[in-house]
């Protein structure tokens, strides 16, 4: 399923004369899918990848597989960008990644299914809890609960259900998308990585997608004021793009036997993700 959109453009002659050509852009399924993790990098991730000349991201996440599925796919198309042929289409929804039902949704739309490709970014799952609850207290200025009052249940052990703790068990959620999708179709990349040193991480992208290799160190600069990356969107570009003022906001204050704790409950499932996604990342041991 596909909407095209016809379009004319003019560029001038060597005489200086308009003459018009004629494209064809459509909205189709994407070609890329960034499934999570929330707080691991997904929205710095397709920004800087939407400056790729064969790339075209979708504005927002449309969270299709995981809350707007009752939507229909018709719905889903019309949230995709323009593209013409040679150019990818890709999204993002962080929530796939743990919502149990997304895997087998994005399964079922053969032959669509056997050919799209799958990014998962995570980080240290220790840092990402917090990161998630740093978000929750951003949005909700009424939240009261510290975040080890948040975690702990009253019998002193993690409460798993909790999204901070659930989302950072990621072999529990990786092993639900093995079942559905082949490990080629799945590129995991490293989330702290990306922040410190982007331009690797987006040249692993690349070749995952078969595309050129446009990313390198000159298209880069630091934002002094966070110490994140900021990226031109084109190298003729005068002023770089970063991230929103949402990003790298302060961490609250988490005691070191909370983060003890919390690194002994997740070790285990740090160890098993980066067996079965076959990584390195300096957080596998905790």
């Amino acid at each position: 399923m596909t909407q095209q959109v016809l379009v004319k453009s003019a560029p001038r002659n060597s005489s200086g004369r308009s003459r018009f050509s004629h494209k064809t852009l459509e909205r189709r399924f994407p070609d890329v899918i960034i499934i999570g993790v929330k707080k691991g990098g997904t929205r710095a991730l397709i920004n800087m990848l939407s400056s790729h000349p064969k790339i075209k991201a979708a504005k927002s996440e449309p969270q299709f597989f995981s809350f707007k599925f009752q939507n229909g796919l018709k719905w889903y198309i019309e949230q995709m960008p323009l593209t013409e042929k040679d150019e990818l289409t890709i999204e993002k929804s962080p929530n796939y990644f743990d919502v149990s039902l997304a895997p087998k949704r994005l399964h079922r739309l053969k032959p669509k299914s056997q050919k799209i490709k799958l990014i998962l970014i995570v980080r240290n799952p220790v840092i990402r809890a917090i990161s998630d609850y740093a978000q929750r207290l951003a949005q909700n200025i009424n939240h009261i609960l510290s975040f080890e009052e948040l975690i702990f249940l009253h019998n002193g052990k993690i409460n798993t259900q909790v999204g901070e703790v659930k989302r950072s068990i990621y072999d529990v959620h990786f092993q639900r998308w093995l079942k559905w999708f082949h490990r080629k179709q799945i590129l995991v990349v490293n989330g702290d990585e990306l922040i410190t040193n982007p331009v690797p991480v987006l040249q692993q992208v690349e070749t995952f997608l078969n595309v050129s290799h446009y990313f390198k160190d000159s298209l880069f600069t630091i934002d002094k004021e966070k110490g994140f990356f900021c990226w031109k969107v084109n190298p003729e570009a005068k002023e770089p793009k970063c991230l929103g003022s949402s990003k790298g906001r302060e961490h609250p204050i988490v005691s070191n036997s909370t983060l003890n704790k919390m690194k002994e409950f997740l070790k285990p499932h740090a160890q098993n993700f980066c067996q079965l996604a076959a990584v390195k990342f300096n957080w596998c041991s905790l």
